[in-house]
């Protein structure tokens, strides 16, 4: 059995991580998330990251290219800096990214 998650803790963290730098978080909050994700690394056997798609209004997410490619600055260097290896998945269109992720996951399962 394995479990699929579209958004791991390193995610959330980037997001956390951005807001600490703008004075949104205390460094105490920040620590608190950091031992959660050291709780959770070994719980993941394989992270893949995909780099980030062209941003579509929902009326939810911000559609600021600026602040996607801040928190994507965030996650890549957060995951360089820790040697948090994960399989790269480059910016092409959903159905290719998805055939790649099955692959690597039939070549893990095999």
């Amino acid at each position: 059995d394995f479990i699929v998650f579209d958004r791991a803790v390193y995610d959330h963290l980037s997001y956390v991580i951005w807001l600490f730098l703008r004075n949104k978080l205390s460094f105490q909050e920040l620590r608190e998330l950091f031992k959660l994700v050291e709780n959770a690394n070994p719980c993941y056997d394989k992270i893949f990251y995909l780099e980030p798609l062209p941003l579509v209004g929902d009326g939810f997410r911000s559609e600021s290219k600026t602040y996607q490619m801040e928190i994507d600055e965030i996650l890549r260097h957060f995951l360089n800096v820790n040697r948090i290896e994960t399989i790269h998945i480059q910016n092409c269109d959903l159905d290719k990214r998805l055939k790649i992720v099955l692959q690597h996951l039939r070549d893990w399962l095999i």
